[in-house]
């Protein structure tokens, strides 16, 4: 592997996919708008990072728990590593747009695997730092340390997330290889993406249950025994704070060349089948195609919906950003089934004694925020690309283009949507009427959240993008959908419990029906403005 290579195609895919250029050297308002908001998006983002990261350590230096701070931090910064990276590390190590090109220049595999690799961390750097630095201060104010703790602390912030991200990368390749050797590679992907992701959810909360097992005195105890013991196994976590700590310097040395090692040695492996796994899924993708053609006559809202399902089950990556959601609805709709409402009213408050009557408003709210996270009309504009020029040429309008899209995620929302609410309607015994009205209710969130996304998804358009990852996940529609839902969906449900108490559930559905109808409305109508 030649540095020089490497750094040349690392630099210019960084100066090829920064918005920074749009507003350097733009002088069209509309797309130095947009830039400017997607930087606004991603600050809120890191503000509550940077909250996150400052009152987690503070505040176990609060209650005279300051020595797992690092180990914590250390351990908060490899989580988010590992599970941005497995999310991300197909769509960047594979089928990227220039990969025929890049073949066909003198550049070794390793060098482009350590390029797509590398981009893939800086990309993400920003979060590990916000939430180690701040983090660090949160330490700081209690335990007051010295100079060599704070240039310990920074340095080591750099390696600490490519362990958890080689480690991802790695079973991301798997699943790709894997995936790869059957009929509907795409769809085995999702599979196993999905089965790991929840895996790692349910571990979550297994981990908790046993931390909050114990007594109450004893809790604080549990918790910094807790942590330790994950860092005994975990080595990269426990080198790290010992690091900082001063406890064994030479540990942040071996934590830099254990994370180099590691790194060079998984860009050759990966190298190894590079070729293969990315030769299978361009056949793949070309059969795909070939089995589209269709010479049926339909109208062209229902074409444009037909197409846009072909291409959600064409991309790993947009299936499971998009249906990932729709997937633990279901899932707590029949947990609903077998489930007590007390344990799943205790998963949600933490605990807290509520009674079950009063969540009768809000259990479609509690299944929307998970349905809802981020519908396909965010970014489907956005993915056609630069072959969005051939729609624009052709005899359609907007509004059916439009139609088309929103008719595909309503497809894919509304069934799981409702029955994510049947059976946590039936789980809570909830009347027949408030039953029916919950129904109705869903159907219009869902309609609400179509019609939001499609609005941000017009409004935030970016058809200029080198890997779909950039508009699916990292889209700055996407990001303005996603503040306002979550925290109107998160307000609603308090407001909605909180009614519960004084006046009826009926009326509390009926009031969020009216809401979201005009909600509904109001998008609609904007949309429509697009001829």
């Amino acid at each position: 592997m030649k540095i020089n290579k490497l750094l040349l195609l690392l630099s210019t895919e960084l100066k090829s996919t920064s918005s920074l250029n749009i507003l350097k050297n733009s002088r069209d308002k509309k797309k130095r708008s947009k830039a400017i908001g997607g930087y606004i998006g991603y600050g809120l983002l890191i503000l509550m990072i940077i909250a996150y990261g400052f009152f987690s350590s503070w505040g176990y230096g609060f209650i005279g728990l300051s020595s797992i701070a690092p180990v914590l931090t250390a351990l908060s910064v490899s989580a988010l590593a590992f599970i941005f990276t497995l999310l991300k590390s197909n769509s960047y190590l594979y089928e990227f747009k220039e990969y025929d090109m890049l073949m066909a220049m003198p550049f070794e595999i390793r060098d482009i695997v350590g390029s797509k690799f590398l981009y893939m961390y800086i990309k993400s750097l920003y979060w590990y730092v916000s939430i180690s630095f701040s983090g660090l201060i949160g330490y700081a104010i209690w335990v007051k340390p010295g100079v060599y703790t704070y240039i310990s602390w920074i340095l080591l912030t750099f390696i600490i997330p490519i362990i958890p991200s080689i480690v991802a990368a790695f079973i991301g390749t798997v699943i790709v290889s894997i995936g790869v050797k059957f009929k509907h590679t795409k769809i085995v992907q999702v599979i196993l993406s999905f089965a790991l992701i929840l895996f790692s959810i349910t571990l979550r909360f297994i981990i908790e249950g046993i931390a909050k097992s114990g007594k109450t005195e004893e809790l604080l105890t549990n918790i910094a025994d807790g942590t330790q013991s994950v860092a005994g196994w975990y080595l990269p976590a426990d080198w790290f704070s010992k690091a900082v700590t001063g406890e064994n310097v030479f540990l942040g040395i071996l934590l830099f060349i254990v994370s180099i090692v590691l790194s060079y040695v998984f860009f050759i492996v990966v190298a190894r089948s590079y070729r293969k796994i990315n030769s299978k899924l361009s056949t793949g993708a070309t059969k795909v195609k070939n089995a589209e053609v269709s010479y049926k006559k339909k109208s062209i809202v229902i074409s444009t919906a037909y197409k846009e399902w072909k291409r959600l089950l064409g991309s790993s990556l947009y299936m499971t950003n998009c249906c990932f959601g729709q997937v633990m609805a279901l899932i707590i709709g029949i947990a609903g089934l077998f489930l007590k409402a007390d344990a799943i009213i205790a998963t949600i408050t933490g605990g807290a004694p509520i009674e079950a009557k009063a969540f009768g408003g809000a259990l479609p709210l509690i299944a929307f925020f998970f349905v809802g996270m981020a519908p396909t009309t965010c970014c489907s504009l956005s993915l056609e690309g630069k072959s969005y020029w051939i729609v624009q040429s052709l005899p359609i309008r907007k509004r059916d283009l439009y139609m088309g899209k929103m008719l595909m995620n309503l497809m894919i929302s509304v069934p799981f949507m409702l029955l994510s609410v049947l059976g946590l309607c039936i789980c809570f015994r909830v009347g027949v009427v408030n039953t029916l009205l919950s129904l109705v209710l869903s159907v219009i969130i869902c309609m609400y959240a179509t019609c939001f996304g499609m609005f941000t998804g017009i409004k935030f358009v970016k058809l200029e993008w080198e890997n779909e990852i950039e508009v699916i996940k990292q889209g700055a529609a996407l990001a303005v959908y996603l503040f306002p839902n979550m925290f109107l969906t998160m307000g609603l449900c308090v407001a909605a419990v909180a009614l519960c108490f004084v006046t009826s559930g009926t009326y509390v559905l009926l009031m969020q029906i009216a809401l979201y109808s005009l909600l509904c409305g109001i998008f609609y109508l904007l949309v429509n403005k697009e001829k």
